[in-house]
């Protein structure tokens, strides 16, 4: 194997292992933009903040008991 045709292989591989890696990174930073993140709430009664998991819209207030809307973000 001739200089050039080395200087050319190595080069080949590196750019295919940054495109390997590129494309990881890509699929999983997806992944973690589609992940929900849980509903954040705050009491319109007792004024406590609380986070609920579930998509209702509606949550009940773990203190008082309360129903609130889920704050916007």
């Amino acid at each position: 194997m001739s200089l050039p045709e080395a200087v050319a292989a190595t080069t080949a591989w590196a750019l295919g292992g940054l495109a390997v890696l590129w494309l990881h990174y890509e699929v999983s930073g997806a992944w973690h933009r589609r992940r929900r993140l849980p509903s954040l709430y705050r009491c319109e009664r007792c004024a406590g903040v609380y986070e609920d998991g579930r998509r209702v819209p509606l949550s009940a207030c773990p203190y008082c008991g309360t129903l609130n809307e889920a704050v916007k973000r």
